[in-house]
């Protein structure tokens, strides 16, 4: 017994066509939000939709919210540098 899959499956197995859907979602305004759940969605789709949606960042926050916790806090809804505070603490 062979299982048959829909051919939006098969189309979605073709890398070239796979990237041609996630470039299309990339320039899409809420290209975040359904880039985060196309990489949710399946591990072939991952690191392209990974990619894509590293490659371009609004501000540096998302890359500063990598590091450890105990570099950063979120302050009156702003990313603060702990570093940077303690460096100020000890220049005064």
């Amino acid at each position: 017994m062979t299982l048959s899959l829909p051919a939006s499956s098969w189309v979605m197995d073709i890398m070239e066509l796979r990237q041609e859907v996630f470039e299309l979602v990339y320039i899409d305004s809420e290209r975040k939000k359904t880039l985060l759940a196309l990489a949710l969605t399946c591990t072939s789709f991952t690191g392209m939709a990974l990619d894509l949606l590293w490659k371009k960042l609004d501000n540096v926050t998302p890359l500063i919210r990598c590091l450890p916790r105990s570099l950063w806090k979120i302050h009156n809804k702003e990313l603060v540098s702990k570093v940077l505070v303690r460096a100020q603490e000890h220049a005064n």
